[in-house]
């Protein structure tokens, strides 16, 4: 999370709940796009308050480490498909309810088989909200998959 644990149980808001509202739209437009370039400029766009700058800067790298391998991969990855769905955080927020993304893909230049294996790979984000305004978010890299999800809610 983009906060520490002292400025996380202040609770003050980093956006307010318009801000919120929008940055939480251009996050997920993004998402689906998985273009992690315009989600780092979304972030430089809204006016984030009490921000931990190594929390933040954690979350930049890993936005650039996503961008990477989705766009400069040297086997060339052909995205097919990206669904959104709710998922769980199953580590650090335990049971929260998080944004998750899956995506479908090929590998153009993999050494076996170039471009006719699909690939899956999901990542997610976690927005921390109260009273409508962004308190925290982050990456989540601890949650139940698309199917997981499905069997639970069976």
């Amino acid at each position: 999370m983009i906060r520490t644990k002292v400025q996380s149980a202040i609770k003050e808001g980093m956006l307010t709940a318009e801000e919120t509202r929008l940055f939480i739209r251009e996050v997920e437009e993004k998402c689906m796009k998985v273009d992690f370039i315009g989600f780092i400029e979304i972030l430089n766009k809204y006016p984030l308050k009490n921000v931990n700058q190594e929390d933040y800067k954690d979350f930049i790298s890993q936005a650039k480490i996503e961008n990477h391998f989705w766009h400069k991969n040297p086997l060339e990855v052909k995205i097919n498909t990206v669904q959104p769905f709710e998922s769980r955080c199953i580590a650090c927020s335990f049971g929260k309810t998080i944004k998750a993304f899956s995506i479908e893909f090929r590998k153009m230049n993999d050494t076996k088989l170039p471009g006719r294996i699909v690939y899956q790979k999901s990542f997610a984000l976690n927005f921390e909200i109260k009273n409508n305004e962004l308190i925290d978010f982050g990456w989540c890299n601890k949650f139940l998959e698309h199917e997981e999800m499905k069997v639970l809610l069976e």
